[in-house]
Protein backbone atom coordinates (compact mmCIF):
# COMPACT_ATOMS: atom_id res chain seq x y z
CA UNK A 1 0.00 0.00 0.00
CA UNK A 2 3.05 2.21 -1.03
CA UNK A 3 2.08 5.63 -2.67
CA UNK A 4 2.73 5.00 -5.90
CA UNK A 5 2.33 7.38 -9.25
CA UNK A 6 3.42 6.37 -12.86
CA UNK A 7 6.01 7.47 -14.81
CA UNK A 8 5.52 9.03 -18.02
CA UNK A 9 4.75 5.58 -20.41
CA UNK A 10 7.51 7.96 -23.12
CA UNK A 11 10.26 7.21 -20.54
CA UNK A 12 9.93 3.72 -19.35
CA UNK A 13 6.62 1.88 -19.54
CA UNK A 14 5.49 -0.35 -16.50
CA UNK A 15 7.62 2.14 -14.46
CA UNK A 16 6.18 3.58 -10.90
CA UNK A 17 7.69 6.06 -8.67
CA UNK A 18 7.17 5.09 -4.84
CA UNK A 19 6.93 7.54 -1.76
CA UNK A 20 10.43 6.44 -0.35
CA UNK A 21 8.20 4.28 2.22
CA UNK A 22 9.83 1.18 3.43
CA UNK A 23 8.30 -1.90 5.11
CA UNK A 24 8.79 -2.86 8.48
CA UNK A 25 9.23 -6.18 8.46
CA UNK A 26 11.76 -5.60 5.74
CA UNK A 27 13.92 -3.40 7.88
CA UNK A 28 13.37 -6.14 10.49
CA UNK A 29 14.81 -8.81 8.41
CA UNK A 30 17.65 -7.46 7.60
CA UNK A 31 19.06 -6.69 10.83
CA UNK A 32 18.42 -10.44 12.01
CA UNK A 33 20.63 -11.20 8.67
CA UNK A 34 23.49 -9.26 10.69
CA UNK A 35 22.99 -11.51 13.44
CA UNK A 36 21.61 -15.40 13.51
CA UNK A 37 18.29 -14.99 14.15
CA UNK A 38 15.50 -15.45 13.35
CA UNK A 39 12.52 -12.90 12.65
CA UNK A 40 9.70 -15.05 14.59
CA UNK A 41 12.11 -14.83 17.40
CA UNK A 42 12.95 -10.89 17.23
CA UNK A 43 8.57 -10.30 17.42
CA UNK A 44 8.37 -13.18 19.72
CA UNK A 45 8.55 -14.20 23.09
CA UNK A 46 12.31 -14.91 23.09
CA UNK A 47 14.25 -14.12 25.88
CA UNK A 48 17.78 -14.64 24.63
CA UNK A 49 20.01 -12.05 25.60
CA UNK A 50 21.13 -11.24 22.01
CA UNK A 51 17.59 -11.76 20.79
CA UNK A 52 16.43 -9.09 23.49
CA UNK A 53 19.64 -6.80 22.81
CA UNK A 54 18.51 -6.33 19.02
CA UNK A 55 14.84 -5.76 19.92
CA UNK A 56 16.00 -3.05 22.36
CA UNK A 57 18.39 -1.07 20.19
CA UNK A 58 15.64 -1.41 17.19
CA UNK A 59 12.89 0.15 19.59
CA UNK A 60 15.82 2.68 20.74
CA UNK A 61 15.60 3.48 17.24
CA UNK A 62 12.16 3.66 16.71
CA UNK A 63 11.07 5.67 18.95
CA UNK A 64 14.07 8.76 18.59
CA UNK A 65 14.50 8.55 14.66
CA UNK A 66 11.29 7.65 13.54
CA UNK A 67 8.88 9.26 16.24
CA UNK A 68 7.00 6.22 16.66
CA UNK A 69 4.96 6.18 19.86
CA UNK A 70 5.67 3.47 22.87
CA UNK A 71 2.22 1.64 21.89
CA UNK A 72 3.51 1.87 18.14
CA UNK A 73 6.61 0.05 19.18
CA UNK A 74 4.89 -2.47 21.34
CA UNK A 75 2.56 -3.47 18.82
CA UNK A 76 5.14 -4.08 16.14
CA UNK A 77 6.65 -6.32 18.92
CA UNK A 78 3.65 -8.01 20.41
CA UNK A 79 4.00 -6.40 23.94
CA UNK A 80 2.64 -3.49 25.57
CA UNK A 81 4.06 -0.21 26.18
CA UNK A 82 5.51 -0.47 29.67
CA UNK A 83 7.46 -3.25 27.31
CA UNK A 84 8.38 -0.49 25.15
CA UNK A 85 9.13 1.91 27.22
CA UNK A 86 11.51 -0.44 29.89
CA UNK A 87 13.04 -1.45 26.39
CA UNK A 88 14.10 2.45 25.82
CA UNK A 89 15.09 3.27 28.82
CA UNK A 90 17.58 0.41 29.60
CA UNK A 91 18.89 0.63 26.32
CA UNK A 92 19.69 4.55 27.05
CA UNK A 93 21.07 3.14 29.86
CA UNK A 94 23.90 0.51 28.32
CA UNK A 95 24.70 2.94 25.52
CA UNK A 96 25.54 5.38 28.42
CA UNK A 97 27.60 2.93 30.03
CA UNK A 98 29.60 2.26 26.55
CA UNK A 99 28.75 -1.12 26.99
CA UNK A 100 30.82 -2.92 23.88
CA UNK A 101 28.12 -5.35 23.20
CA UNK A 102 25.57 -2.28 23.20
CA UNK A 103 27.36 -0.11 20.82
CA UNK A 104 28.13 -3.12 18.17
CA UNK A 105 24.31 -4.01 17.97
CA UNK A 106 23.76 -0.21 18.09
CA UNK A 107 26.20 0.26 14.98
CA UNK A 108 24.36 -2.61 13.30
CA UNK A 109 21.08 -1.38 13.48
CA UNK A 110 21.77 2.30 12.72
CA UNK A 111 23.49 0.78 9.29
CA UNK A 112 20.72 -0.58 8.29
CA UNK A 113 18.32 2.16 9.13
CA UNK A 114 20.93 4.72 6.98
CA UNK A 115 20.84 1.99 4.14
CA UNK A 116 17.32 2.89 3.59
CA UNK A 117 16.89 5.85 5.47
CA UNK A 118 13.23 5.67 4.63
CA UNK A 119 9.59 6.38 6.71
CA UNK A 120 8.23 3.16 7.92
CA UNK A 121 4.83 1.90 6.82
CA UNK A 122 3.17 -1.60 8.54
CA UNK A 123 0.90 -3.70 7.29
CA UNK A 124 -1.67 -4.35 9.90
Amino acid sequence: MQNRRLVSPYVYPGLVITSGEMNLDNFLSECCEKFPFDLDDLKGRSRMQDVAFLRHAICHLLRYKEKKTFTEIGKIFNRDHATAISAVKRWDNLLSYNDHKAQTFNLVVVQCYKRHNFNFISHE
